[in-house]
């Protein structure tokens, strides 16, 4: 019985592992998609602009920590400094 428990816990031990890697790598391929795509938009009054603001829908944080962490790495978006501003759900939105 306890030899049981013990590999049904390593199975839960590897299977949440796993999970957690996955979504680090889902994660990172957002980021680059996202930062990838903002490279491309220009906006009318982009001079006027001094910081962009990159708004995320996730009731999560593990994506915006993400964000932030490139952003430390890419200091500049169109020349300017960024922001990550995440909701949770589309109430907060406005």
């Amino acid at each position: 019985m306890r030899k049981r428990n013990f590999i049904v816990f390593l199975f839960f031990l590897a299977f949440t592992s796993a999970l957690s890697a996955q979504q680090a790598s889902d994660n990172k391929s957002r980021v680059e998609s996202i930062f990838a795509i903002v490279k491309y938009f220009t906006w009318p009054n982009e001079a006027s602009i001094d910081t962009f603001i990159i708004a995320i829908l996730d009731n999560g944080t593990s994506l915006e920590k993400d964000m932030n962490a490139y952003l430390q790495t890419q200091q500049l978006i169109h020349k300017k400094p960024g922001r990550i501003v995440r909701f949770a759900n589309i109430e907060e939105i406005g």
